[in-house]
């Protein structure tokens, strides 16, 4: 059994149309209404235009006695109302609204990425800074200095995610966060036993819930379990 209904596209492109015409009036009501005078301008040209070819299709498939030319009619009617469509200012308007909305969901996304990026680097800097003089309200004792130190000269990348986190902890001055911290710097320089790194990084992850929003330093501890 044929299925007279709209294409899977057909619908897809009424939804997003649907969408796009509710979103241009939110935000450009002056421009919506551009769009659905000219809509309505274009759909009763293209329409007469339309009834006039299938009247003619009629007419001589009457008195040629062959349905050949109705339907030659009907579907020419129908390819210049497509092509009008696709080209008329109407569509043209909702066009460049799709492209703005893209940019803008772009340029969204790359602030946001630019965001995180310069959060986690000021961290990053302000937790060298506290390992090259630590008088900061966070206490950094030598051993933590001398384990930076030692991971630094092995794994630049780690380092910097050590400082990151320090940065990090600094800011927010809890000291149980302090405390647990330096047992995870001493045992990434130390025997690095995965489970006790995993363990510390889960307990500091459960005192300051939004350090794991450290993607580029959570991404490098959580390489050692």
């Amino acid at each position: 059994m044929s299925n007279s209904g709209p294409s899977a596209s057909e619908v897809a492109a009424e939804v997003r149309k649907s969408h796009l015409l509710n979103r241009l009036r939110i935000e450009n009501p002056s421009l919506y209404i551009k769009h659905q005078s000219l809509y309505q301008r274009q759909r009763i040209i293209v329409g007469s235009f339309a009834v006039i070819l299938i009247l003619i299709g009629i007419i001589i498939s009457i008195v040629s006695e062959n349905f050949l030319p109705l339907i030659t009619f009907t579907v020419i009617a129908s390819v210049i109302n497509f092509v009008v469509e696709k080209g008329s200012a109407a569509n043209e308007i909702l066009n460049e609204f799709e492209t703005d909305l893209i940019n803008r969901e772009i340029n969204s996304q790359d602030q946001i990425k630019d965001i995180k990026s310069m959060s986690e680097e000021n961290f990053r800097s302000r937790g060298v800074k506290v390992i090259a003089h630590p008088n900061s309200t966070v206490f950094v004792n030598s051993k933590v200095v001398n384990s930076f130190n030692n991971i630094e000269k092995s794994s630049p990348d780690l380092a910097n995610a050590v400082a990151t986190l320090i940065g990090f902890v600094e800011d927010k001055n809890n000291p149980k966060a302090v405390e647990v911290l330096e047992d995870l710097i001493s045992e990434i320089n130390g025997e690095k036993k995965s489970s006790k790194i995993q363990a510390s990084w889960e307990y500091l992850v459960k005192i300051l819930p939004d350090i794991a929003k450290l993607s580029s330093a959570a991404a490098t501890i959580s390489k050692l379990f």
